[in-house]
């Protein structure tokens, strides 16, 4: 039996998707569907303002709780990025600085290695500059994504992946202004547009074959 654990961040959580709860919640509700044909289980791992950071101090501890998978049954998927690449009031202040991220999307590849013959990421979905400069103004000073960083940090974790011969999704044109309501998360719409690309994805590459 195959296991697909996704490890992730606020959007793969599911925020701002009412109706079903996220793609990763989407992606897990069509193969409970066809669990008796497909044998496939989903499991969300995603916590809301994670980075790379985070994934790297958990993921070990993560996939020990299903060590009695077998290597090659078990789909290791990573959506996280886009919130090492916001700053606080200046770009002296990323969240993660993209040298320390660049560290961490090694060490992801390198204990994933470890448990599984089968990894993916996914690269970022543009954000709406005109909600997300600045999004939040939280008592230190505004928040902000910007889509020129997004791509820098997206750009660094594609070569990181070839260099790894780990294939990337591509969502970064996938969503327009109207699917992101604040700015930065998907509504429905946009979680279901993610949700089509990954299962198009995955029933497509040799991850499930």
């Amino acid at each position: 039996m195959v296991k697909i654990l996704v490890f992730g961040d606020s959007i793969g959580w599911g925020a701002f998707d009412v109706e079903k709860a996220g793609w990763v919640e989407r992606l897990k509700i069509n193969y409970l569907k066809t669990f008796k044909t497909k044998f496939i289980s989903v499991y969300n791992l995603c916590i809301s303002g994670d980075t790379t950071t985070g994934v790297v101090n958990r993921i070990e501890s993560s996939i020990k709780t299903f060590e009695s998978i077998d290597k090659e049954e078990l789909i290791l998927m990573y959506s996280i990025g886009t919130n090492d690449a916001s700053y606080l009031e200046n770009k002296q202040n990323f969240e993660v600085p993209i040298n320390v991220f660049k560290k961490n999307i090694q060490k992801i590849i390198d204990i994933s290695k470890k448990h599984s013959t089968s990894i993916v990421f996914t690269n970022f979905t543009k954000v709406n500059e005109s909600k997300a400069m600045p999004w939040v103004d939280f008592s230190e000073g505004n928040l902000y994504w910007e889509n020129k960083e997004l791509e820098n940090y997206q750009n660094k974790l594609e070569i990181i992946c070839k260099n790894n011969e780990i294939e990337v999704i591509n969502l970064w044109d996938l969503l327009v202004d109207k699917d992101l309501p604040d700015g930065i998360h998907p509504n429905d719409v946009g979680h279901e547009k993610i949700y089509k690309q990954v299962k198009y994805y995955l029933e497509n590459s040799k991850l499930l074959k």
